[in-house]
């Protein structure tokens, strides 16, 4: 389940898993460190998902509250290379959860769209109980596109050639983050043609 809050005209969204309530935040008007307890008294486990595409950085607080953030999203983030920058703006928020990938598919429609994920675990059992253990464990490895990716927000690159792409993310996302600033002020900053090509 996906939730939605705005913080300072940010939309962010929040991803919900292992919780039978659900809940209604128009009638309620949770705000979202509230929302983000009630969550993890229920068991469950929250996500923030797509950080790259909420512009400027996040309050200590409000990182600090999610049990995991995701650390590489293949639809908003460069698809070549992981984003460091939110791993590293969670670490100076002291942010104690771990990091996650994801596709960000839509639907079975969008299954051949982005590159897969595949998660290894500790444990052979397939189940929903087992799954969200090995999450809550820190006990799990995500690997995509050259890359492995830990559970406390370290990447790894299977190849030599991978090394310099963060810094192409940071490139990518810096310029996102402008060109956004920009458009709410009514200016529009077309893309660098190498970098649409890329992005391709």
């Amino acid at each position: 389940m996906e939730y939605s809050f705005r913080i300072d005209d940010r939309e962010i969204h929040i991803g919900v898993v292992g919780i039978e309530t659900f809940f209604d935040l128009p009638k309620t008007g949770m705000a979202i460190q509230p929302f983000l307890e009630a969550v993890r008294k229920q068991g469950g486990f929250s996500i923030l998902h797509h950080p790259s595409r909420v512009i400027g950085d996040f309050g200590n607080e409000t990182l600090q509250g999610f049990d995991f953030i995701e650390a590489w999203n293949l639809r908003h983030d460069i698809r070549y290379a992981p984003n460091r920058g939110i791993v590293a703006q969670a670490k100076r928020a002291d942010f104690k959860g771990r990091f996650l990938a994801s596709r960000d598919t839509h639907g079975f429609r969008e299954k051949d769209r982005f590159p897969a994920i595949e998660m290894r675990r500790e444990g052979t059992a397939l189940s929903e109980k087992a799954i969200l253990s090995s999450l809550a464990g820190g006990e799990y490895k995500l690997f995509t596109k050259g890359w492995d990716l830990r559970p406390d927000g370290t990447f790894k690159p299977r190849h030599r050639l991978f090394g310099f792409l963060p810094r192409l993310s940071l490139i990518h996302h810096n310029f996102y983050e402008m060109a956004r600033r920009l458009y709410k002020r009514g200016v529009k900053v077309p893309p660098p043609k190498w970098l649409v090509k890329m992005m391709k």
